[in-house]
């Protein structure tokens, strides 16, 4: 049992350097620095080879302790002292950082979301001016 808790204690901590990569993200798209997207999305890139990687790991783990099928909190519900607290307090780190993720992907997104609708009014106040101008000229001529 203790190396699968320390192995879900390195998966929190991934999970940890993930939340810190989703904020830069954000950073970078709030602050319209979109030329920096490249690097971090290549960050992203290789934590998600990675996460596929921990998650492997993590059911070959749980199916050598008997618990294949068993979710984490089926598996700290069989647990006792110095090993239940701890796994609840990774349980709880690991919730955090999830919805943490949650929440600063919804926020990525909907900054983005907000970005293009603006670059679309841009484009059609630029095609209407367009269309008048081209009216104009043809009166002119």
């Amino acid at each position: 049992m203790r190396n699968y808790l320390d192995f879900l204690e390195h998966y929190c901590d991934f999970y940890d350097d993930l939340v810190l990569l989703e904020k830069e993200k954000v950073s970078v798209i709030v602050e319209k620095k979109p030329f920096l997207l490249e690097a971090i999305i290549k960050k992203e890139e290789a934590a998600v080879m990675k996460a596929q990687g921990l998650e492997i790991k993590r059911r070959d783990m749980q199916a050598a302790l008997g618990a294949p099928e068993r979710t984490l909190q089926q598996i700290i519900d069989t647990l006792e002292g110095e090993d239940l607290l701890r796994a609840r307090r990774l349980r709880d780190r690991l919730r955090g950082a999830v919805e943490t993720l949650r929440v600063m992907n919804q926020t990525g997104a909907d900054v983005i979301v907000g970005r293009l609708k603006q670059i679309e009014g841009v484009i059609r106040e630029l095609g209407e001016q367009a269309a008048a101008g081209q009216t104009l000229m043809n009166r002119s001529v």
